[in-house]
């Protein structure tokens, strides 16, 4: 049974609780326990958490006296907490610690010594061998995996001028790694077989190593031993866990029995008399200031001014076993201890680190600080510890913040700071604490999601379901659908225009609140959705509001909406925020970051670099930053960087991120309420997150200006393993590629990106994100070199980075030689076969020109003879017509008409015999017709140029169409196949001007210039489409216009028929008289 320290009320304790613990209670409900500690240190620390803690609860700051304590011997304990209370500080708001163990790949948890090598890599002395840790993972050298090591039992470091690695043993002497190789020292009598425990460098040169015999110094070469008796006072025991060389060349050694000095005028030993608390010394460091601090086992002292000034428990160390110290560079000291954890002594203040801070092992046996400010520590069972201070500053339970999720946070006109908690209260931030408002203080509901800092000093207050609230002069006054013309009782954002009137955002509408009166738009009035989620002015006069639908724009009494449609990358609207420059910006769940300038959206999401694609607040600091709060934590982007980005100078963006490495208790930050963070007056950025505030003092940042050294620590070719250090020449094999490379920062190694290229194949940087291994498959022989950069959690770039050449041989057939001698095979073989096929393409072209000669002559051929043939047909026929039938139908016309004037019933027999007579007369015309057509006579009588003519004027004989002929002489100029040619060629287009062409005009003209006969027929008829086929058959025999056309073929001439619907039919054909066997002395005849 125990009793509650606070209220007295009896609590039975847990029994595996000590029977010493204390117990207290927030009204009767059990909140935390402390517990005595055994050490005075943790004695002191419970007291100090007792006293100084106020544990708030609904708003009230519980005062309570001690009823009982459940303890018989506490009053002296206490006397004792309260002295160690006044002279130390706990560490936890200060320094973050990521313990490192054999879990994550160290070789063992006893860590002796800490070093980084020039080339950024930390190396580890531990009991299971040598490691090397780049931040990520570590390496392990031991007697298994690395020739010429002689134990894993390791003591001590140190790194030389040249780079080689010295390495103390437990047992084994001394080794030295350099370029990969290990070397012993076997010859040195007192390191042989000796424990190293300690190893610095001389300022003359050369090393100074101490062993359980002797001090050794070695240089050039050459080891010298120092021991007692000799060089030493005598009966002094030179075992030695550390050693320093002060600025006027003096050695100074922690010894077992004293401090030793090894100066010019020879050895000093300094001890108990001298004023030291202890003779036994672990460890010895010169300050920047010139003084000397020494650790003992019962306290630390200070010599300065040949005087000792003594530190203990008593005056606020953690613990009296000193083990090691160092100081880092802004000057504060350091001090590790066995059992009592780290102590930082700062401004004549001691601070601590313990395991309650995140410490893995409170007992220290060395400590080291980087190049970039971290702190590592080296525990006897607890592997390693990285201390980094804390850059953002968190408000949880263990900081007094009695509330957990939040999300509005605004600063009224005092400078407080107000927080409201999604479903836990109202806080205000004053004089370093916190003061809870609940719904027993007024409140209507205890889920605040938004508020508003009034210029007259109050403060609106909006709730989930409680309306809106106002509180002034601590008295709560709370508005809603009930009581007031507020449209909704879920109010989430709350903004106060340049007017004094105030803008509220609920689910049912954006209100208005001015002079006691509510003015409400909803959705009819042209509002994007009536869930509103922030509301904000612009410099314009512009007001724009959030919605679950988009962003609305309203100005003059008119809504102008914003969708994806306008541009939006996201209708999920968090925040808006306007820059000095007049630039707004718009954060978004889920579709990252928006920027709106000149009426122009430009978005930027994770694959830009945006560390996030939630953005829930968007804050600026003095430095020209743009912090963001979002899901995966808090993190900030230069402004210059994003407006480069959207104007095209940069393709990416860099976000420097921060999560609880960086002092936040849980990265994910809250938003959907007004306003989710705020920038104060002191220029600090105070965030929300489901664990409570989280603040960034902006000037206190450091940012972090090294690049990060960058190795190729391993490259593997066909999956063999070569050194990347100078040019490698490698074997015909598959051209598979392997390299493993690193970059050294140790303030976020998670963070460190790097870029590679495979210069002579990769055109352009390879973006490898955070990824450290780089992969090619099947590159062709050649020469390359392989390049890699890295950039910091900051962004900033290692541009030299590190790389290798290698030449990857080519196979026999892969060879110059091999490609030219196949090339010119291949040439010869092509040549062969270009000229075989030339042949034969010759060889076939001629047949096929031969063939179509002769086809061509035989179609020529063929349809000249067919042409004679009915040519000649068709004289024959028309010869017998004339000289038979026509004979005889003449001679029966001649007799009809001699009987018709010898018969006496003339009347009677003169009718019927008419008649006959006509019958006979049309069957004589007829066969004249037949004849006609058959076989055109008249050239043989008349000559070419008067039966053309007479042909032609037929038309007007049998039609109603004008006809006109004008024909020069061309009898005698053609040969008697190329007239009948001609002569058919005219009375095709008779036949079609008579049956087809429904013209009133006809003309033909014939006309000899120059050696050519050019004949033109011509009539204004209906014509025809020209892309139509018309084969137009003259009933006599004809071809149609396709008999035109291969007539004139035959004559060697040129016809063109040129015709259009409704415009008539010209027909146009040129002969050459040479062509057609026409001589001069014809021409001349006919002239």
């Amino acid at each position: 049974m125990s009793c509650c320290i606070f209220c007295g009320c009896a609590t039975v304790t847990d029994a595996s609780e000590p029977v010493h613990a204390l117990v207290f209670h927030l009204d009767h409900q059990c909140s935390a326990r402390l517990y005595w500690r055994t050490d005075i240190w943790g004695l002191g620390v419970m007291l100090y958490e007792i006293i100084t803690v106020r544990l708030a609860f609904e708003g009230r700051v519980i005062h309570r006296q001690f009823i009982a304590i459940q303890a018989a011997s506490c009053s002296a304990a206490l006397l004792v907490l309260l002295f160690g209370l006044c002279l130390v500080h706990t560490a936890q708001a200060q320094y973050s610690v990521e313990a490192r163990t054999v879990d994550h790949g160290l070789p063992q948890n006893s860590v002796n010594a800490i070093l980084q090598s020039r080339d950024g890599y930390i190396w580890l002395a531990t009991n299971g061998g040598l490691a090397r840790y780049d931040g990520v993972s570590f390496k392990t050298f031991d007697v298994g995996n690395t020739p010429g090591m002689t134990s894993n039992r390791l003591l001590s470091l140190y790194e030389d001028r040249e780079g080689g690695l010295w390495i103390g043993t437990e047992n084994q002497g001394l080794m030295r790694l350099k370029d990969g190789a290990v070397t012993s020292y076997p010859e040195a009598e007192d390191i042989k077989n000796r424990a190293v425990a300690s190893i610095i460098e001389a300022r003359e040169g050369g090393l100074w190593m101490a062993t359980a015999t002797a001090i050794v110094r070695f240089k050039d070469g050459v080891f010298t031993s120092y021991t007692g008796g000799r060089e030493l006072p005598a009966g002094l025991v030179p075992w030695s866990r550390s050693m320093v060389e002060d600025r006027r060349g003096d050695l100074w050694v922690a010894l077992n029995d004293g401090l030793l000095r090894l100066g010019e005028s020879g050895a000093t030993t300094y001890t108990t008399r001298d004023g030291l608390p202890d003779n036994r010394i672990h460890a010895v460091r010169e300050a920047r200031d010139g003084s000397l601090w020494v650790g003992t086992e019962r306290g630390l002292a200070r010599l300065h001014d040949g005087s000792f000034t003594t530190y203990t428990v008593k005056d606020g160390l953690s613990g009296d076993h000193i083990t090691y110290i160092t100081e880092d560079r802004s000057g504060s000291l350091w001090v590790g201890t066995d059992g009592g954890g780290l102590m930082r002594l700062a401004d004549e203040e001691w601070i601590s680190v313990r395991a309650a801070d995140g410490l893995s092992d409170e007992n220290i046996r060395c400590v080291t600080e980087d190049r970039e400010g971290n702190l590592w520590v080296g525990t006897t069972t607890g592997g390693l510890n990285r201390l980094k201070e804390k850059k953002l500053r968190s408000f949880g339970a263990a900081e007094g913040f009695p509330g957990a999720s939040v999300v509005p946070i605004t600063q009224d006109r005092a400078g407080d700071v107000w927080v409201g908690a999604t479903c836990g209260g109202l806080f205000r931030f004053r004089d370093g604490r916190f003061t809870t408002y609940q719904i027993k203080d007024g409140l209507p509901l205890n889920c605040v999601w938004a508020l508003s800092a009034d210029r007259d000093g109050s403060l609106w207050i909006g709730t989930w379901g409680g309306g809106l609230t106002h509180l002034k002069d601590g008295r709560f006054t709370t508005y809603h659908p009930d009581n007031s013309g507020l449209s909704g009782k879920v109010v989430k954002a709350i903004w106060q225009d340049g007017q004094g009137a105030l803008w509220i955002g609920t689910d049912h509408g954006l209100n208005r609140f001015q002079n006691g009166t509510f003015t409400v738009w909803r959705a009819g009035d042209g509002l994007l959705n009536e869930r509103i989620n922030f509301i904000t002015g612009d410099s314009r006069g512009a007001i724009w509001v959030s919605t679950n639908a988009g962003l609305s724009r309203f100005k003059d009494g008119v809504f102008t909406n914003y969708t994806t449609k306008e541009g939006l990358s996201n209708v999920s609207v968090r925040v808006v925020y306007e820059d000095a420059e007049g630039t707004l910006w718009m954060g978004t769940y889920g579709g990252g970051l928006n920027r709106f300038k000149d009426g122009r959206f430009t978005h930027y999401g994770v694959r830009d670099g945006l560390f996030d694609d939630t953005v829930s607040q968007i804050l600026e600091d003095d430095r020209g930053n743009v912090w963001m709060s979002g899901n995966r934590g808090i993190f900030r982007v230069s402004r210059k960087e994003l407006n480069d980005f959207a104007e095209g100078r940069v393709r990416a963006i860099t976000s420097i991120s921060y999560g609880e490495a960086d002092g936040m208790i849980n990265r994910e930050c809250n938003g959907g309420g007004q306003p989710a963070g705020w920038k104060t007056r002191e220029g600090e950025l105070w965030f929300p997150t489901i664990k409570g505030p989280v603040v960034v003092e902006t000037a206190k940042i450091k940012t972090n200006p090294l690049p990060p050294p960058v190795a190729i620590e391993q490259a593997l070719i066909d999956k063999a393993a070569i050194d990347p250090r100078g040019e490698i020449e490698v074997k015909p094999g598959r051209g598979d590629l392997e390299f493993h490379y690193t970059g050294l920062s140790f303030v976020a190694p998670e963070k460190v990106r790097f870029k590679y290229l495979l210069e002579g194949y990769d055109e352009a940087w390879v973006e490898a994100g955070t990824r450290r291994v780089a992969y090619y498959t099947s590159i062709p022989p050649g020469r390359y070199s392989f390049r890699v950069i890295a950039a910091n959690d900051e962004g900033v770039w290692n541009e030299t980075g590190a790389g290798f050449a290698f030449y990857l041989r080519p196979r026999f057939y892969q060879t110059g030689w091999f490609y030219a001698l196949a090339g010119l095979s291949l040439i010869g073989l092509v040549w062969l076969l270009y000229k075989r096929r030339l042949g034969k393409l010759r060889r076939s072209h001629a047949a096929q020109q031969a063939f179509s000669r002769q086809l061509i002559e035989t179609q020529e051929e063929f349809s000249r003879k067919l042409l004679a043939s009915q040519e000649q047909e068709r004289q024959r026929i028309a010869a017998e017509l004339h000289d038979s039938l026509g004979q005889s139908l003449l001679i029966i016309k001649n007799r009809i008409a001699l009987a018709q004037s010898d018969i006496d019933e003339k009347e009677t027999v003169e009718e019927q015999l008419g008649e006959l007579a006509h019958s006979a007369t049309s069957a004589i015309e007829e066969c004249r017709e037949i004849a006609y057509n058959l076989r055109p006579y008249q050239i043989s009588r008349f000559g070419l140029s008067k039966t053309l003519y007479g042909i032609f004027m037929r038309i007007k004989e049998v039609t109603d169409i004008n006809a006109t002929a004008e024909i020069d002489d061309v009898d005698h100029c053609l040969t008697d196949e190329a007239q009948i040619n001609l002569y058919r060629i005219v009375q095709e287009c008779v036949n079609n001007i008579i049956k087809h062409s429904h013209a009133t005009e006809a003309l033909l003209a014939i006309k000899r210039k120059d050696g050519e006969i050019a004949l033109l027929i011509d009539d204004n008829g209906r014509g025809f489409a020209s892309k139509e086929n018309h084969t137009v058959d003259s009933g006599n025999g004809g071809f149609g216009l396709v008999g035109i056309a291969e007539r004139v073929k035959m004559l060697q001439g040129s016809c063109e028929i040129d015709s259009a619907a409704g415009r008539g039919t010209s027909v146009r054909i040129k002969l050459s008289e040479s062509a057609n066997n026409i001589t001069s002395e014809s021409a001349n005849n006919v002239n």
